[in-house]
């Protein structure tokens, strides 16, 4: 039986939780925490993915409430290669609240989640990270031109207390501003607001930087930063492990003033020394300009730094990929935000470790949703040392199957499925595979075509 614990929220529900532990096969387990205080009433969805082409999934989603009490369970099946979702608020035995979810299933399966906040058009999608007693959060604001951060820790341990360190750096600085330690009881997880928690009282405004969190049991991090203000803006990424740092990243979506948006990618140096950091920006065949860019950035030991594309050597218009390459390990994630629509949305930028040749992405959608139109596109980059034979297939909610999609790569290239523009029905959802003969890095770029909703960015699932 392959489990994936998420833990997930309701409806009328200030505090989102999103706990995963993945099980496909022999792989090891792995986990994710998420949780957010973004005012106003929150509704997810969990989107369940069959990883097994032959044979249907017959899935048990658990809800388990934070206070206590007994498990809710919710039985689905999700056709071979396709997906099964269980929306929340659509389910008349889930009371409003916040829940930890185990999800079982008979086929290996992966996993997402998206919780919504209606009221200000707020929306992020989770993903899953592995478990680290050293955790790196790559970026941490304080009103920072109305963005501020709140991350939770939770202790992956369900039989003894975690005893963590939170150190809190300055972009630039190599000493930490902010300093305190705590304890996390089993399972369980807690939440600190930079603009509201007595820890970082003396954080200034306007501030940017990074978090590292230590602990003496296997911990999970999860970051929300919320546009305040009356912007629907909210953007979420994982923690990273510090022992998973490495000197070449990669990042599949890059862009300045494309489609109205603009990224940002913020850089973590957990080194004892400075490091410097060579960006590679790869032109993607959409982009209004054909052209490669190069920039470096220099961090200092311990710190981090912004590279951002706002400011970087493409003009607007510019479209494609990014690659990192520096003189020691680091970590980093992507921003990718549309201020004159105030959307943001946010993936952590991947290794060659992370690469794979087949890719899950539970999540597709083709102007999903009358008066939202969601919809998806979908960002390959072959990370590989030839050309890629990229191949994507799609099946709906309902087990139909369309595709596939095909095109050639060149290396550190990227191409972009748009979902209106290939097989998948308007009106449709469902899921996809991703097939490649070099390795690949995905990410997935759900949007609401109308402007109702904030953007939401997940990192495909290797499932090689």
């Amino acid at each position: 039986m392959k489990r994936t614990l998420i833990g997930i929220a309701a409806a009328l529900l200030l505090v989102c939780l999103f706990v995963v532990t993945l099980n496909r096969g022999s792989a090891p387990a792995v986990f994710a925490s998420k949780l957010a205080g973004i005012a106003g009433a929150g509704s997810s969805g969990i989107q369940v993915q069959n990883l097994s082409a032959t044979a249907s999934a017959n899935v048990t989603a658990e809800l388990y409430p934070q206070g206590g009490g007994a498990a809710i369970p919710l039985p689905g099946t999700a056709p071979a290669g396709g997906s099964v979702n269980f929306y929340l608020p659509a389910v008349g035995t889930v009371p409003d609240g916040a829940y930890a979810v185990i999800i079982s299933a008979d086929q290996p399966i992966a996993a997402i989640a998206r919780t919504e906040w209606p009221t200000g058009g707020g929306a992020a999608t989770y993903g899953n990270v592995e478990p680290a007693t050293s955790v790196l959060v790559p970026l941490a604001t304080k009103a920072y031109y109305n963005q501020t951060s709140q991350f939770s820790v939770q202790n992956t341990d369900t039989t003894a207390n975690a005893s963590i360190t939170i150190k809190v750096y300055a972009t630039g600085q190599s000493t930490p501003s902010v300093q305190f330690t705590d304890t996390v009881s089993p399972g369980t997880s807690k939440t600190y607001n930079l603009g509201t928690g007595s820890q970082f009282a003396t954080l200034p405004d306007m501030f940017l930087g990074s978090i590292t969190v230590d602990g003496d049991k296997p911990l999970v991090v999860q970051s929300f930063v919320d546009f305040t203000g009356g912007s629907k803006g909210v953007y979420a990424f994982s923690g990273m492990d510090t022992a998973a740092a490495a000197t070449k990243l990669f990042a599949p979506l890059v862009r300045r003033d494309f489609a109205g948006a603009t990224t940002g990618i913020s850089i973590v140096n957990p080194n004892a020394t400075a490091v410097t950091v060579n960006i590679s920006h790869i032109h993607n065949p959409y982009s209004l300009d054909p052209h490669d860019y190069t920039e470096t950035v220099n961090i200092a030991a311990n710190s981090s730094a912004v590279a951002y594309q706002g400011f970087g050597p493409m003009p607007a218009g510019w479209l494609g990929s990014a690659v990192l390459e520096a003189t020691g390990p680091i970590v980093a994630m992507v921003n990718d935000a549309g201020l004159a629509a105030g959307t943001s949305a946010s993936y952590n930028a991947p290794s060659a470790a992370d690469g794979a040749t087949t890719v899950s992405v539970p999540l597709v959608r083709n102007k999903h949703v009358p008066g939202f139109e969601f919809t998806t596109g979908v960002q390959v980059m072959n990370i590989g040392s030839g050309t890629a034979s990229v191949s994507i297939s799609y099946k709906d909610s309902g087990g139909t199957s369309y595709g596939p999609e095909t095109a050639s790569v060149a290396p550190n290239g990227s191409v972009t499925f748009y979902q209106p523009a290939g097989p998948f029905p308007v009106g449709a959802y469902g899921s996809a595979t991703v097939t490649s003969n070099q390795p690949v890095v995905v990410i997935v770029n759900d949007i609401s075509l109308t402007g109702a909703y904030d953007a939401a960015i997940y990192n495909g699932i290797k499932a090689d």
